[in-house]
């Protein structure tokens, strides 16, 4: 049940509320209380389930009873590849099965044991399969490894760089991989810089060392930029287009001596180009970090390099009514765009109580599949994304999951506004998202990218990431809906909310508090604001205000402590402001507002044209250029009750009238994930990027 907002904040709540209600239909139909994003919801009976395979796993104690296994409950299988002939001859025979997989860590390559192809027929397309593990974390899937057949990396192989006690070199059996992104021949240049080309990764008691980068790569296009290959970039293909290249530059240390100044404590690096010094090629470096002896760390693990981009723990594909559930993915060795996980062309699916955390580059993608639910996912701490859902997914639940501290890897290589999010989604339709978390990752928190619709975001809650909390970004003419509702966006770096060429967008009933403190960087300007929008013409998108329709921000809280922080700005390029501002303004549909800052009044709502004024006369310009509704007659300019300790706020400890409304929006406050963030923020760990980025490349 929701908390009563106490009376000290029972003024504020009224001034939110106090306003008449327009008739329903000057209301667009997404912005109306009872909205629901028209999210089908899957059908899966596992009363169906007649048979049940067993895995006993790793753990210790585990059944190992002689003789053949036959993933019965007295003769379980010792792997999960193992069950898989009885597993896929179920499903030929059409017998709904469930694997039950004991604890443990299995470092097994699982990419074939879901992944199927219209010939093998109906039967094991359609017929119901249950993964689970055996309770909540107890199953995980690895990546990385301690030691193959051939090599053991524990740290007593390691040994000392000389004159340096806590640098330690070792060979390096894997091949190198550097990548330069999909994107190379749309922009004639290699999108990904730096570290996020690499793949390498290396955990010492399950705390990943940050990789510093010591091979450097040019891009070499053999026709320059203007050979470009179109690939949604609203410009021209050309057919004669020669493809560029990223060729060997330089190395940044030619011996252990210069070395050891680049890499600080807790890094490491690898020498794999054959162009590197013979003295270096093929081995690896790290130092201890401070604190850390050789003697205490129990065991390191390395990211297993499958030898190809692509090659997730697990591949779902070609499947429909299935149930992935209690399974930890973690340290997948991939290529920076690749996921942990990847689901697709699958219908009718369960994944639920799953933790998609600490792989090299992201955590979970789901791509050209519908109709199911994501639920209590956690996917933090990943190189790039957390949670991906890809082209031509629709008709998805995605309720209590977690996508926060992701795109690491990106932030070592200042690379925070391309591709990398929290949670990313693209070319998507008929979602909801309920009850989301997205703190502290290094780029947007929840991004929405192009094309995407019938979207509604509720009882959510995006803090401290690195750019926008949530951004939603280009609709086609007259498409969207895209909705926030019963939110909170607070202390993110660039803006709370980015409402970026998206028409029919709506921002109800939330609170965006405290955002644009940060060093972040949008489009060559630095912005800091609670509610951000970009009406730039797109070839694809909408270029009037006839292909708006409509944007809705109604009953919200935008407000901050910080003078410097505007509170709605307008992101402008390349445009007549006088011709095109109008097209936002003609739909903006304003009203029951409570606008807050220190600053004077007259510099928190900012013109395209850089000018900026008050309250007063915003509701004049809204006034001119004919917003539809109230026009922000009935908001208030009113101090609401900040926490004068803004790290306080939201949590358990703040007794602010903002944290008390907070509380009665059904959004999750998680205080273990706020309370890390300020601690990341202290020791520097969201020191701005480009320092790393000199660094590297300097």
């Amino acid at each position: 049940m929701r908390r009563r907002v106490p009376l000290f904040a029972a003024a504020f709540v009224s001034a939110l509320l106090a306003a008449p209600a327009p008739r329903a239909e000057e209301i667009p139909a997404f912005a109306r209380p009872d909205y629901v994003a028209t999210t089908e919801l899957p059908s899966l009976d596992e009363s169906l389930i007649r048979e049940t395979l067993h895995v006993a796993g790793p753990a210790p104690g585990a059944a190992r009873p002689s003789g053949p296994r036959d993933g019965s409950a007295a003769r379980p299988f010792a792997t999960i590849m193992e069950s898989r002939e009885a597993l896929h001859a179920r499903l030929r025979a059409g017998t709904p099965v469930r694997l039950r997989i004991g604890p443990g860590v299995y470092r097994e390559d699982l990419r074939q044991l879901v992944n199927f192809r219209p010939e093998d027929g109906d039967k094991v397309r359609d017929t119901l399969l249950v993964i689970e593990g055996s309770a909540p974390g107890a199953v995980v899937i690895s990546g990385s490894v301690e030691r193959t057949a051939e090599h053991d990396f524990a740290l007593s192989t390691w040994r000392p760089v000389p004159g340096h006690s806590d640098l330690l070199v070792r060979d390096w059996p894997f091949e190198g991989h550097v990548d330069p992104g999909p994107w190379i021949d749309s922009y004639g240049h290699a999108l990904l810089p730096g570290l996020m080309q690499r793949s390498e990764m290396i955990w010492l008691d399950g705390r990943p060392l940050r990789q510093v980068l010591v091979e450097v790569y040019r891009w070499d296009d053999p026709d320059g930029p203007r050979g470009y290959a179109d690939r949604g970039t609203g410009q021209g293909g050309d057919p004669n287009n020669k493809p560029g290249r990223l060729l060997f530059h330089r190395v940044l240390a030619s011996d252990p001596a210069s070395l050891a100044s680049l890499l600080d404590p807790g890094s490491f690096a690898v020498f794999t180009d054959p162009a590197s010094p013979e003295t270096l090629r093929g081995k690896a470096f790290l130092r201890l970090p401070a604190g850390v002896s050789a003697a205490s760390v129990r065991k390191l693990e390395v990211g297993l390099w499958k030898g190809r981009p692509w090659s997730p723990l697990l591949v779902v594909r070609g499947k429909h009514n299935f149930v992935l559930r209690n399974l930890s993915f973690t340290h997948a060795t991939t290529g920076p765009l690749a996921s942990a996980v990847a689901i697709n062309g699958a219908q009718n699916f369960l994944v639920e109580d799953c933790d998609f955390s600490h792989n090299v580059a992201s955590g979970l993608s789901v791509n050209r599949s519908g109709v199911g639910i994501l639920r209590r996912l956690v996917a933090d701490h990943n190189g790039a994304n957390g949670i991906g859902l890809g082209e031509g997914s629709s008709q998805i639940l995605v309720e209590n999951c977690s996508t926060s501290f992701n795109n690491v890897r990106g932030g070592w290589s200042a690379w925070t506004a391309w591709h990398a999010s929290g949670s990313k989604h693209g070319g998507v339709s008929n979602l909801t998202f309920r009850r989301h978390i997205s703190i502290g990752n290094y780029a947007n928190g929840l991004w929405f990218d192009v094309y995407c619709r019938d979207i509604l975001v509720e009882d959510s809650f995006f803090l401290g990431n690195l750019r926008m909390g949530l951004m939603f970004e280009l609709t086609r003419p007259r498409g969207g809906p895209q909705v926030l509702r019963n939110s909170i966006a607070a202390f993110n770096d660039n803006a709370g909310v980015y409402l970026s060429m998206a028409a029919n967008s709506g921002v109800i009933r939330s609170l965006l508090v405290g955002n644009g403190g940060g060093p972040g960087n949008v489009e060559g300007e630095t912005h800091h604001a609670q509610l951000l929008y970009k009406v730039t013409p797109h070839p694809q998108g909408p270029r009037s205000a006839a292909d708006w329709q409509s944007v809705v921000v109604r009953g919200n809280l935008l407000a901050s402590a910080d003078p410097a922080s505007r509170l709605v700005d307008v992101l402008q390029r390349r445009a007549d402001p006088a011709a095109q501002f109008p097209w936002v303004l003609a739909v903006l549909d304003s009203s029951a507002n409570t606008y807050w800052t220190p600053a004077a009044p007259a510099k928190v709502f900012r013109h395209p044209d850089g000018h900026y004024t008050d309250l007063a006369g915003w509701r004049a310009l809204l006034e001119e250029h004919g917003a539809p509704g109230l026009r922000d007659a009935d908001s208030l300019w009113a101090e609401p009750g900040l926490d004068p300790d803004r790290r306080r706020e939201f949590t358990p400890a703040s007794t602010s009238a903002v944290s008390a409304l907070a509380r009665t929006l059904g959004a999750p406050l998680p205080a273990e994930k706020i309370a890390e963030y300020w601690r990341r923020v202290d020791t520097g760990y969201y020191a701005p990027p480009h320092l790393v980025l000199r660094r590297n490349y300097d």
